[in-house]
């Protein structure tokens, strides 16, 4: 069959496993045909930037999208370390958020500062169709006043249904609640700032119209500040981390439109009849109920797990409810005094772990372990210290979904063994993409590319855990040693510790699949003299199109985005 006789419906279909940058590189004027089935993908899946290449980056800006600025309802755009600086770069072409006039949706990746969100968000302001925007995984400076405006400019939108706000302020600081009502504002979901206990009545008031909020509370108060307070919010994720359950039964008590409720905490003490009475006279509509309490098991199906670790001489307990409902886990197995109970009728119940896309992965076979049939079929990313055991088999049967892998060594462990270990998965994971090496012995960090094979990865993160002391610094023999090596001639993105500045010249002409870089530059290690900030960022910026992010003592930080 030829291949533009497949239909359009199977065309639209495959247009989903490709990238945005990929569908236009490939078949953006091939006819007229091409062009209308991109047309349609792109008015319902909208435009993707992130881990783009700079090359992609700037033949769309340049070639496709003025044509179609006015026709996508949904854009994703990211400064992470993948793309550095492309939102600046971005607006560097003469773009504005209010030429994409039908846009309804926008994301946002690794913002880190206040300036670009408060002008992004004041530019969402002229979006007349903007129902979602999200900030993902975002940190910035506490600066009250600036931080302040952003939140009122994100309430004042008028259209605007989801926002999902997932920001840290440096130094930690709370949510601040804003002042500004929005009726539109149905999804809310705060992801990692607190919001302070008595400012909670507030953010009801200013969010009347909520159906959902996640969201976490600190420095709670015993005065009863929820008397006047009345919601119709039907889902509740609420982490509350602090000693006293009557605040919470307070808040509770005001939402008897709540029909799932799931709640996380860490030292809350809880009495399992006082929830029960709760849920039988405040929360009528209640379905969904994941938590830590085993009761009604037999009316209400509600099964829960406990786990008993010992981790560094100390006992946790852990209890979630089941079938397990998060997309993270973390699995340690450790000494025989572990145990694990569960409230559900059999035993071999609720093992599959379906849900769990990111799994945190530890055994200390040292002190032995009891062994439990969970089962994790798919996993994306998986962080594991090594030495590996045979557990791990039978808990994680596959790999062929694995694309992120971050990997330990302790110390008492052999390397070659732990070496070996890492093959072993990589030749299981045929999708993987990035890898990540975090606590290792410094000293064999530099023969990473000799010890391990692989045709998929293209992430190499080489800097993660760094520090002045810890000597993981590659010099010109040893970065030479390295882009010689089959994994950096495939690799895209590098995170590196190099002896000087000068060494970015190797890796960028000699490695010619790279298109983005970090490097820390510790100064005063090599023969030559430190230079000062102003000479750094002078020869950086003469040589490189790159953010200079920050000065850590003694460290010099960039990327570059080079092709």
């Amino acid at each position: 069959m030829n291949f533009e006789q497949l239909t359009n419906e199977l065309f639209l279909d495959l247009f989903e496993y490709l990238t945005s940058a990929h569908l236009l590189h490939a078949f953006s004027d091939l006819n007229y045909r091409f062009n209308t089935l991109l047309i349609i993908h792109f008015r319902s899946h909208g435009l993707d930037f992130r881990s783009v290449s700079k090359f992609h980056f700037d033949g769309i800006c340049r070639k496709h999208l003025p044509s179609m600025i006015d026709r996508i309802i949904a854009l994703r755009l990211s400064d992470d370390h993948d793309t550095p600086d492309q939102i600046d770069l971005f607006f560097s072409y003469g773009f504005t958020l209010h030429q994409f006039v039908h846009l309804q949706s926008l994301t946002l990746y690794h913002l880190q500062s206040n300036q670009t969100i408060r002008r992004i968000v004041v530019q969402c302001r002229r979006l007349p169709h903007l129902t979602r925007l999200c900030l993902i995984k975002c940190s910035s400076k506490v600066q009250e006043r600036i931080v302040s405006n952003i939140v009122n400019t994100i309430w004042r939108l008028s259209q605007l249904k989801y926002c999902h706000l997932d920001w840290t302020l440096i130094p930690i600081a709370y949510f601040p609640v804003p002042n500004i009502r929005s009726k539109s504002i149905e999804y809310l979901s705060i992801e990692i700032l607190p919001v302070d206990f008595i400012e909670i009545v507030r953010l009801f008031r200013c969010t009347p119209n909520l159906r959902y909020l996640h969201f976490r509370i600190a420095h709670p108060s015993d005065e009863n500040i929820f008397q006047s307070m009345n919601s119709s919010i039907s889902s509740l994720n609420l982490r509350i981390n602090h000693h006293s359950s009557n605040q919470l039964f307070n808040l509770l008590q005001k939402m008897s439109h709540l029909i799932k409720l799931t709640l996380l905490t860490e030292s809350m003490i809880i009495d399992g009849h006082q929830f029960e009475e709760l849920i039988g006279n405040y929360l009528p509509n209640l379905k969904v109920f994941r938590f830590v309490i085993s009761f009604w098991l037999i009316d209400r199906r509600w099964f829960v797990r406990c786990q008993l670790e010992i981790l560094c001489s100390h006992p946790l307990i852990v209890l979630y409810s089941l079938p397990f409902a998060s997309d993270t886990f973390a699995l340690h197995f450790g000494p025989p005094e572990n145990c694990i109970k569960a409230t559900c009728p059999s035993e071999d119940d609720y093992w599959s772990f379906d849900r769990v896309t990111t799994l945190i992965y530890n055994s200390d076979i040292l002190n032995g372990m009891i062994r439990y049939p969970f089962r994790f079929s798919n996993i994306q990313h998986l962080d594991i210290t090594f030495p590996m055991c045979d557990q791990f088999l039978l808990n994680i049967p596959r790999l062929d979904h694995l694309i992120s892998l971050v990997v330990s060594n302790r110390d008492d462990t052999d390397s070659d063994n732990a070496f070996n270990q890492l093959q072993y998965l990589i030749d299981r994971a045929p999708p993987l993409y990035s890898l990540t090496i975090e606590t290792w012995s410094s000293s064999i960090i530099q023969e990473i590319s000799r010890k391990i094979n692989s045709t998929s990865i293209r992430r190499l993160d080489l800097q993660s855990f760094y520090y002045p002391k810890c000597d993981r610094c590659f010099n010109t023999e040893q970065c030479l040693r390295f882009t010689r090596s089959p994994l950096a001639i495939q690799c895209e993105v590098l995170l590196i510790v190099i002896e000087n500045r000068t060494i970015i010249h190797d890796l960028v002409h000699r490695m010619k699949n790279l298109r983005a870089l970090k490097v820390y530059c510790p100064r005063g290690r090599s023969n030559e003299r430190s230079p000062t900030n102003l000479e750094i960022i002078q020869w950086t910026l003469y040589h490189y199109p790159c953010t200079f992010l920050e000065d850590v003592t003694r460290i010099e930080n960039k990327r570059v985005w080079i092709r």
